[in-house]
């Protein structure tokens, strides 16, 4: 979708699911640890990624989800393979669990955290979410005291819209027609 080239930041790309980065994505799903919850990837709890058919399975079918459209953030290297950092998600208005899910879900592996990945591809995303699908806004929840994701999204303007139930906070961006980045 979009490359940054800068000399002093890694290059990331925001890239479909792909059998090519089964590696890498590996890499970074066996980071999180058994029976953490991987945001941005969606994973279902009976989701098959360890053997090679139910990954390729796993991939065909977030691929082909209409009402919603993921990424892997991925950071290249010129001296070896690329990385999986994490993933984002963007459920579109019609998604049946965008209410109540959000519009966004994001997360990045915890050995890359703090690097910048989560905010590049989330303001990446939202240019999408207003430029390709016309959104208005975009709602964004996180768990209350999941201060670095409630930081993030209050830096690309999310403001506390509500909370819909004990322990969680739902943000809402405004978004404004924009330029799709890497367009």
């Amino acid at each position: 979708m979009s490359d940054e080239r800068m000399t002093s930041s890694p290059v990331r790309r925001l890239v479909p699911p792909t059998i090519d980065l089964a590696e890498a994505w590996h890499a970074a799903h066996s980071d999180w640890g058994p029976g953490l919850h991987e945001d941005g990837f969606g994973l279902g709890p009976e989701t098959d990624v360890e053997s090679a058919a139910g990954f390729e399975d796993w991939v065909a079918a977030v691929r082909a989800t209409e009402a919603a459209t993921l990424w892997w953030i991925v950071v290249e290297h010129d001296d070896g393979p690329d990385d999986v950092v994490g993933g984002i998600a963007l459920r579109h208005p019609d998604h049946p669990t965008a209410e109540r899910l959000g519009h966004v879900g994001y997360g990045v592996r915890p050995g890359a955290r703090g690097q910048g990945h989560a905010t590049w591809a989330l303001e990446r995303v939202l240019a999408v979410a207003a430029g390709v699908h016309g959104m208005s806004h975009a709602d964004l929840v996180c768990e209350e005291g999941n201060r670095a994701s409630a930081s993030l999204i209050e830096k690309v303007g999310g403001v506390t819209w509500d909370r819909p139930h004990a322990g969680i906070v739902r943000y809402r961006v405004l978004l404004r027609p924009r330029e799709v980045a890497g367009r």
